[in-house]
This record gives C-alpha cells, sequence and structure tokens, in this order.
C-alpha cells in the first residue's frame, strides 16, 4: 500500500470537477493487514482485510477481556489542498450500554482517527465516533490525550446492525473548530479502532472507501506520478 503524497496540480486538463483519491488502498490479494503497512493492534485477528460483494473492507472487531488497540497507517495528506475525507462504514456489534463521555464506558463501536504531528512535535487528532448512547453532533475534548490534543464529534448513533454508512467531512474546518488554528502541516496517519474494552461488551464494525477530495462535489478520480518526488503531477486515473 502506497503513503499518499499530494504535493502537484490541483486540476485536470479540461475538467473543472473536484478532485479525490484514494486515500489507504486495500490488496484482497494480500490478506495481513501488517504487509501492507497498518501498525499497531492485532492485524491477524482483530483487523482484518475481507471482501464483500466486490468491496474490499477492513473488519475491526473486539472480544473481551482483551484490550482494544486501534490500527494506524502513515501517510502524507495536505487537508489544506484536499479538505474532505469520505468513507464507508457499518457496525456488526455495538457495545453494550458505552458512553465516551464516561470514562468507565468509553467505547464506541466504530472510530476514525485523523493524526497530525509526531516525531517530537505537539500532537492534534481529530476523531469520528459511531456511538451506542451518545447523541449525534455530541463533541469530546481531551487535551492529554496519547498522541496530543484530541477533538471528537458523534456522526452517527446505534442504528440498524449490517447497514453501510458514507460519511463525508472537512477535516480542514475540523481541525480549526477544534484547535483554533491551521493544521500544523500535514496529517501524517489515519487510524481505526472497534473498542468495547471499558465496558467489555463485544463490538465489530467495517471500514471501507477511503477518500480524500478537494471539494464534497461529485470528483473525478486521478493518481499521483511519483517520477519526480519533488513536483509529483495529478493525472486521471485509468
Amino acid at each position: 500500500m502506497r503513503s499518499l503524497i499530494i504535493l502537484g496540480l490541483l486540476t485536470v486538463a479540461g475538467d473543472s470537477r473536484a478532485l479525490k483519491i484514494d486515500l489507504l488502498s486495500l490488496d484482497i490479494a494480500k490478506k495481513d493487514l501488517g504487509s501492507q503497512g497498518w501498525k499497531g493492534g492485532d492485524t491477524s485477528k482483530a483487523h482484518t482485510l475481507i471482501q464483500e460483494d466486490g468491496l474490499v473492507m477492513i473488519r475491526s472487531r473486539y472480544e473481551p477481556p482483551k484490550s482494544a488497540d486501534a490500527i494506524y497507517h502513515a501517510v502524507e495528506w495536505n487537508v489544506e489542498d484536499f479538505p474532505w475525507f469520505k468513507w464507508k462504514w457499518r457496525v456488526r456489534k455495538f457495545p453494550k450500554n458505552a458512553n465516551i463521555m464516561d470514562s468507565n464506558r468509553s467505547d464506541a463501536a466504530a472510530q476514525i482517527y485523523i493524526l497530525w504531528g509526531g516525531m517530537g512535535r505537539k500532537g492534534y487528532v481529530v476523531k469520528y465516533f459511531w456511538s451506542t448512547t451518545d447523541s449525534v453532533g455530541q463533541e469530546l475534548k481531551q487535551s492529554r490525550f496519547l498522541a496530543g490534543s484530541l477533538w471528537g464529534i458523534v456522526l452517527e448513533k446505534m442504528g440498524t446492525v449490517g447497514e453501510w454508512k458514507t460519511e463525508t467531512r472537512n477535516v480542514l474546518q475540523d481541525f480549526e473548530k477544534a484547535f483554533g488554528q491551521k493544521p500544523p502541516g500535514k496529517v501524517y496517519a489515519v487510524g481505526l479502532l472497534s473498542d468495547g474494552d471499558a465496558t467489555l461488551t463485544e463490538s465489530e464494525a467495517d471500514y471501507a472507501s477511503f477518500e480524500a477530495l478537494t471539494s464534497r462535489d461529485e470528483a473525478i478520480p486521478v493518481t499521483t506520478s511519483l517520477t519526480d518526488p519533488l513536483n509529483p503531477v495529478m493525472v486521471p486515473r485509468k
């Protein structure tokens, strides 16, 4: 799996539509997520790669009494150029009586992390939740999160098990709202987690189709040409 490098042209000749790039490509031929650059949690059991009806996805699950560990993939994502983030997720099992605002019950069936900083710099995390009991739009802020300052928002609450939801967020706006400043450089990693270790109940969700976009409008896919790493050019994907 490649890291995303976004440094080049933001238009494709003859087409004024928005552009999009596969942020985290998934290769079903490589069953082990660890071999595709994912790090952190157990990529052999707790986080696995599957395919269903042609859609390749990551299945993340928690089974008590283990600890829940997120997995992360390194990227180089300039949200100034590609501020929109789009993905699909569905919950297969909700942790019981979970509430992210209560430290004793702070589980969520599906979570996406976006991380800035690292390498000795102050870290910032924007996090999106699919919750059991928290209301949609509810926000969480922590100044002493493991990776730095964290801001999160609930995008979905409960709902039908197994139903896919598509989310589209302006990550740049979310960061500025959360921390009152511009992002400190590029996003260096994206992570995900299905969590149940606070309530000690099972949790499971699927994640797929991760895209970075220039606009929320209809977008055309592009790839990056890295023959000149200092000046990559955006070209239409065949």
